[in-house]
């Protein structure tokens, strides 16, 4: 989280953390504005995954682009990641160019609010 977080910050972006995938799913269900969720998929609660299927099926938010933040980055990994409605993803350890360019993409450019 700090990592990312820096670089977020670097941007001139003020993110929003969740600790866990309950947080987080609470944080979009208060806030279905944001222009983008960074989601680790291994968090305490819930992870990454479960979260994301939440705010997908039971938020019905299908328009919020989420990425996922994993070290599993290998072909079934990422394939299982794009089935329950996560868009793209970043892997750790974060290189910090393709971290903006993934924001960038996602975004349309680096906004204010992730």
């Amino acid at each position: 989280i700090i990592v990312a977080e820096a670089i977020l910050e670097s941007l001139g972006i003020e993110p929003t953390i969740a600790m866990n995938g309950l947080e987080a799913v609470e944080c979009v269900k208060e806030h279905p504005d944001y222009d983008l969720v960074l989601m680790d998929i291994q968090m305490p609660e819930m992870d990454g995954m479960e979260a994301t299927r939440q705010i997908r099926e039971i938020l019905k938010i299908t328009n919020l682009p989420i990425v996922a933040l994993t070290a599993n980055v290998m072909t079934e990994e990422v394939e299982k990641y794009e089935k329950i409605g996560m868009n793209g993803h970043l892997g750790k350890p974060y290189d910090s160019e393709q971290f903006k360019a993934m924001i960038e993409r996602m975004t349309g450019n680096t906004k204010k609010n992730a």
